[in-house]
């Protein structure tokens, strides 16, 4: 299941602010977006992976 915007990965950061979290998505406008939002609300990227290994 992908995150799609990240709405609901950074309302639980928030809550959870001592835990990490991991949204996974494969449509690049989505991961854009949730890059977007989690910078608009001060939420951490600490990595990301561009490619699965199969």
């Amino acid at each position: 299941m992908g995150c799609g915007y990240g709405l609901s990965t950074v309302i639980m950061a928030k809550a959870f602010p001592n835990s990490q979290f991991i949204g996974y998505d494969f449509h690049p406008s989505s991961i854009e977006h949730a890059r977007a939002h989690a910078r608009e609300h001060g939420v951490a990227i600490c990595c990301e992976a561009t490619a699965m290994v199969s």
